[in-house]
């Protein structure tokens, strides 16, 4: 009768997008994992996390592209995965820090 350990029941993500204009598009994306237990007698849990990304698009032209992502905005510490071990009890495996990526296209 015990839930499947390291299975979150809830887990997905919400986009919303805006095209401020023909060359700038802007994204957020709210990405979110619910609770689970970390082992099979399910007596030890993840709480779950939920995180917002950021995403922009702006073509500058018909050959320069400019993207920018902000990864994990609020910059909250979150385990990307969490289980349990007969050795070392409960382990987490931490999720990235807030990262801002940019990248320049240029196509010819």
């Amino acid at each position: 009768g015990n839930q499947v350990d390291t299975a979150p029941k809830r887990f997905g993500s919400v986009f919303l997008n805006w095209q401020a204009s023909a060359q700038l598009g802007v994204e957020a994306e709210w990405q979110h994992i619910g609770p689970y237990f970390l082992e099979p007698a399910n007596r030890t849990d993840y709480a779950g996390h939920s995180l917002v990304h950021m995403r922009a698009t702006y073509q500058a032209s018909d050959d320069w592209r400019f993207n920018m992502r902000l990864l994990n905005a609020a910059n909250k510490r979150y385990a990307e995965r969490a289980d349990f071990t007969g050795f070392t009890g409960e382990r987490y495996f931490p999720g990235e820090p807030r990262s801002l990526f940019a990248e320049v296209r240029y196509t010819f």
